[in-house]
């Protein structure tokens, strides 16, 4: 047999041994007639059970799996049985399972654990987090995305995305530490469990991660820099067990995420009515139907408030839902492939507007990564403003920051291109992407968008007002015009005069609104001030 059979006699008070089968090889030697303890001493964590066996051996040991040190000094792991010998002998069959426990525990190990990462995976924060309710120390839920992540694939590749991934891991469970438990979801998503009531250290720790992912990571000699949007959730208030608590910190990301804000507390009027696959056979009718709307948001001048731009803003006019915002629709338009269609309507709508307003006022319209990697966009542009008798200068088209780093060098091709006409070329949400210094010098911009989140958090925070002050002295080093997002009080209005800002654009200058609407209003107000040329004036 493939196991150590020891033959005892179980007459005295101690077993003795009276046979030796070695099929482990242990190298045993002459232990005949001596004490089990004395010949097997690595068996003697079993005296008890075996003791037993001896005494009842219809009930022996068992084959659940014991670690010992064998007579050589390794580590395996065995299972023994006691069978019954006639002669009031007992026969100790050992089985090496070594092999076998470490394959399971491999195993359990994969089943647990992320294997990009080595972060427990949601099923261990499932347990991890229902282990923590249940032990009445209550939990807060954190679910984290990495904004514009996937502009890290689409540009530099898996790979690359991959070990972003993996020092961004490995950042988060540093900065959580023994505080908090943190797991890979899937994707560029994270979780963070805090198994603790203690609500203010909960919020601390969610703001140190969000810190923590807005420092730059350098991959393949590339500085990524990111940003995250953060949902949480907490026991018992938006769930009684791990799943509902994940459910409602996953519903909060979303809408942080939608809103490009700060971290944000589930609610649960948050509750989406539909999941994306229902929106998503919805998109062909919905483009077939016309029910995609611009909305046009100004932009000012920092220190008169006047008006010098818009900047386009798609929305789905949903019948049941209302407005959507694009975070809630754009990647189901690349999924069913109408973002070309969509931008060559954005482009037409905002190329129109333009020619119905006065010089210089300017349009801004977003595109999205495959557009910019279209080369006719250029000679689209040009024939639509010279149909429509329109400078070209006073059409800016807007990329996020993920979409500047382009190996193929595609990107830098349609953007040199679009300036040669006089097309304006701005980074919108800088700050939130992947781009680094030696990629924005080499590209043809015009102006950096400071992200909202930044702007916001100047309301609290000393580091986002930092960093803001860092981006517009960036911009400005580099040639740039700087524009900030998000403003909506007039303290941060006027910080931002103060940092030498160049426009500023916010709910505190005007909401998005239909073209035909805002616009009418705007010269109306011109008209009756017999404002020059050029100047709306304030909202």
């Amino acid at each position: 047999m493939g196991a150590l059979t020891i033959v005892l006699d179980s007459r005295g008070v101690a077993p003795v041994v009276v046979e030796v089968h070695d099929g482990l090889g242990w190298g045993c030697g002459d232990v005949v007639g001596r004490p089990l303890a004395a010949a097997f001493p690595c068996l003697v964590p079993l005296a008890e059970p075996v003791l037993h066996a001896c005494s009842h051996p219809e009930h022996g040991p068992g084959r659940s799996p014991i670690a010992i040190v064998d007579l050589g000094g390794t580590s395996r792991t065995v299972e023994v049985e006691a069978l019954a010998i006639p002669g009031e002998l007992v026969a100790l069959v050992v089985i090496d399972v070594s092999a076998h426990h470490e394959a399971l525990e491999v195993v359990r190990h994969q089943a647990d654990t992320d294997d990009l990462t080595g972060l427990p995976n949601r099923r261990s924060l499932l347990e991890a987090t229902d282990a923590a309710i249940a032990e009445g120390a209550g939990a807060c839920l954190a679910v984290l995305d990495l904004n514009g992540f996937k502009g890290v694939n689409d540009t530099l590749g898996h790979r690359a995305g991959d070990l972003y991934l993996v020092a961004i891991a490995r950042r988060l469970d540093r900065v959580v530490g023994a505080a908090g438990f943190v797991a890979r979801l899937g994707g560029d998503e994270f979780a963070i469990l805090v198994p603790s009531a203690d609500a203010p250290g909960a919020d601390r720790i969610v703001r140190e991660v969000v810190d923590a992912c807005r420092q730059p990571v350098s991959v393949r000699g590339v500085t990524l820099a990111s940003s995250a949007s953060v949902g949480t959730a907490r026991q018992p208030d938006h769930g009684r067990d791990a799943e509902e608590l994940l459910h409602s910190a996953d519903v909060a990301m979303y809408r942080a995420k939608r809103d490009r804000s700060g971290p944000v507390s589930y609610d649960p009027a948050m509750d989406r009515p539909a999941d994306g696959m229902e929106l998503l056979a919805e998109v062909p009718a919905a483009m077939a139907e016309g029910r995609f709307r611009m909305y046009y948001q100004p932009k000012v001048a920092p220190i008169t408030a006047a008006v010098v731009g818009f900047e386009a803003l798609v929305r789905w006019d949903h019948p049941t839902r209302g407005l959507l915002a694009p975070a809630e629709f754009l990647d189901l338009l690349l999924v069913a492939g109408y973002t070309e269609e969509l931008a060559r309507w954005a482009l037409t709508d905002a190329v129109l507007q333009l020619s119905r307003l006065p010089h210089p006022i300017s349009v801004a319209v977003n595109l999205t990564a495959p557009d910019v990697r279209d080369t006719s966009l250029p000679e689209r542009c040009a024939r639509l403003l010279a149909e429509a008798g329109v400078d070209p200068g006073r059409l800016t088209i807007e990329i996020t920051e993920s979409h500047v780093l382009d190996p193929t060098g595609l990107v830098a091709e349609v953007l040199g291109d679009l300036t040669q006409l006089g097309v304006r070329v701005a980074v919108d949400d800088f700050g939130t992407g992947f781009s680094s210094l030696s990629h924005l010098r080499a590209l043809p911009l015009s102006e950096l968008k400071i992200d909202r989140s930044f702007v916001l958090g100047m309301r609290s925070g000393l580091s986002d007002a930092t960093i803001v002050r860092s981006v517009i002295e960036l911009g400005h080093n580099l040639g740039l015009g700087v524009t900030a997002e998000g403003v909506e009080d007039d303290m941060t209005a006027r910080r931002l005069t103060e940092m030498g800002v160049d426009t500023l654009q916010g709910f505190l200058y005007g909401l998005p609104a239909p073209a035909p609407h805002q616009w009418a209003l705007d010269l109306a107000r011109m008209e009756e001030r017999d404002a020059p040329a050029g100047s709306l004036g304030p909202l």
